[in-house]
C-alpha cells in the first residue's frame, strides 16, 4: 500500500489538479488516480489520471465526477477482497479509506500480486492476509 494519494476538492479545476500532481512526481509509478474529497476530506470520487490530462485546464473537477464509483476497503481488508474487488471493477487500484470514508492509502494491482505470490514481491505487507 502507498499512502501517496493526491487529493483535490471539488471545487477545484483541472489546471489545479496537474499542479499538484506534479509534486508527486517522484512516486509518479505508484499514481493512477486523484482523490476528490468534500470539505470535511470524506471520498467523493477516484478520477483517473487521463481525465484531467485530457480535460480543458479550466474545467471544474466536478465536471469530471461520475461513474464508474471507486472502489474502496478498508486498512484490514484481507488481500483476497482486494484481489476481487480489483478484479470485479477492472481498475488498476483500490483506494484504503478510514471509518470515516477518508482515503489514507492505495493498493496497487502490482502490491496485491506481490502479496499473494509472495516469494516474489518487492514487500510484504503485514495489514493484508
Amino acid at each position: 500500500m502507498t499512502t501517496v494519494v493526491p487529493r483535490a476538492s471539488i471545487g477545484e479545476r483541472v489546471d489545479d489538479i496537474r499542479a499538484r500532481l506534479r509534486e508527486h512526481a517522484p512516486h509518479v509509478v505508484d499514481l493512477d488516480a486523484v482523490a476528490v474529497v468534500d470539505t470535511q476530506g470524506r471520498l467523493v470520487d477516484d478520477v483517473s489520471l487521463g481525465e484531467p490530462l485530457l480535460a480543458e485546464p479550466a474545467t471544474p473537477l466536478a465536471d469530471l465526477v461520475g461513474p464508474p464509483w471507486p472502489v474502496t476497503v478498508t486498512a484490514d481488508a484481507p488481500v483476497k477482497e482486494v484481489a476481487v474487488r480489483l478484479i470485479d471493477a477492472r481498475r488498476l487500484s483500490v483506494l484504503v479509506v478510514d471509518d470515516g470514508h477518508r482515503p489514507i492509502g492505495r493498493i496497487l494491482a502490482d502490491d496485491v500480486v506481490d502479496a499473494l505470490v509472495p516469494t516474489h514481491g518487492r514487500f510484504g505487507f503485514p495489514r493484508l492476509h
